[in-house]
C-alpha cells in the first residue's frame, strides 16, 4: 500500500501497480497456508527465475489452481528445495505431483490412478502414444506402465512448456520414452526401473514412431536439458537415451548387457534393431 498526504494532510491510500508476494502467499491463495512454515527464508523466484512480484493476487482460488503450469512448477520447486533442507511437519500430500492430463492419441491404454501417491497405467497395445497436460513424479510417488513385456514401448508427451520433474518412481518392463520440449530433471529422489528409456528434448511423429521408425526429427528447445541425478535401471540387454542440446549425467545408470548413450543433439534416430546406437 502507498500513501500520500495532501495540501491539507488529509492522507490517502492507493495500491501499488507491482506489489511483492511471497511464497506465503501461493499456499494461502491455494488454501495450504499450513505449507507457508516451511517455505520462510528460500529464496523468493519461482522456476526459471522468475520473481514472486510478477504475480497478481488472484480473482479467486480457482482462478490460480486453474493454472496448472504454475501449480506444477511451484509444487516441483517445493519438493526439490524443501528435500534438501527437511520436511518435519509437512504434509507429503502437500507436495505430491504426479502427472495429470492423459490423452491417449496412438494405441490403447488405461490410466488409473490407483493410489494418493501412486498412477498404473495398463497398456492394451505394444505401442501406446500418451500426451500429458504435465509429467512429474513427485517424492514418494509411483507410476507403474503394466507392459506386454520388454519389446513394448509407450511414448510420453509432455506438453506443458514447463520442464518434467521426476522425483519419484517410474517403473515399466518395456520401454518407457519422454518427450518434453523443455528438458527433464531426473532428481536424485528419483528412481527408473524399466525395460529401456530414452529421455529428450525431441519429439517423433505418431506416424513414425507406429511404424516402429524411431527417428526423433521434431527438435525441441534450444535451451532444453536432460538432466540425471538419480539411479536409472534398465533391464537386461537394453537401453538407455538421454538426449538433448544439453545433457547431464551425476546420477547412476544400470544397464547390465545393455548400453547407455548420454548425447548432445536437437535431433536423433535409435537403431533398436541393429546395433542400438543413438
Amino acid at each position: 500500500m502507498v500513501e500520500r498526504a495532501d495540501d491539507a494532510g488529509v492522507v490517502a491510500s492507493s495500491v501499488s501497480i507491482r506489489p511483492t508476494y511471497t511464497f506465503q502467499d501461493y499456499f494461502a491463495w491455494t488454501g495450504d497456508p499450513s505449507m507457508t512454515d516451511a517455505v520462510l527464508g528460500l529464496d523468493p523466484t519461482l522456476p526459471l527465475g522468475r520473481p514472486w512480484d510478477e504475480l497478481l493476487p488472484p480473482l479467486s482460488r480457482d482462478d490460480l489452481l486453474s493454472s496448472s503450469a504454475l501449480r506444477r512448477s511451484v509444487a516441483s520447486y517445493a519438493v526439490l528445495t524443501l528435500t534438501g533442507i527437511g520436511l518435519s511437519g509437512v504434509p507429503v500430500s502437500r507436495l505430491q505431483a504426479l502427472p495429470v492430463g492423459p490423452t491417449v492419441v496412438q494405441g490403447s491404454a488405461t490410466v488409473t490412478q490407483t493410489a494418493p501417491n501412486a498412477l498404473t497405467v495398463n497398456q492394451h497395445s505394444e505401442k501406446v502414444i500418451i500426451n500429458w497436460t504435465s509429467f512429474n513424479v513427485g517424492v514418494r510417488e509411483l507410476v507403474n506402465f503394466l507392459q506386454g513385456g520388454q519389446h513394448w514401448q509407450a511414448l510420453n508427451r509432455d506438453l506443458s512448456g514447463a520442464v518434467s520433474q521426476i522425483a519419484g518412481q517410474v517403473k515399466a518392463p518395456g520401454q518407457f520414452l519422454l518427450s518434453n520440449a523443455a528438458g527433464v530433471h531426473i532428481t536424485p529422489t528419483a528412481r527408473i526401473d524399466v525395460g529401456a528409456l530414452v529421455a529428450t528434448t525431441a519429439n517423433i511423429p505418431d506416424s513414425a514412431f507406429m511404424a516402429g521408425k524411431m527417428q526423433f526429427n521434431l527438435a525441441g528447445r534450444a535451451d532444453g536439458a536432460v538432466v540425471n541425478q538419480g539411479a536409472i535401471t534398465i533391464g537386461e540387454g537394453g537401453m538407455a537415451a538421454l538426449v538433448a542440446p544439453g545433457v547431464e549425467n551425476a546420477g547412476v545408470v544400470n544397464a547390465r548387457l545393455g548400453k547407455v548413450a548420454l548425447a548432445s543433439g536437437n535431433t536423433f534416430t535409435i537403431d533398436l534393431y541393429g546395433d542400438q546406437l543413438v
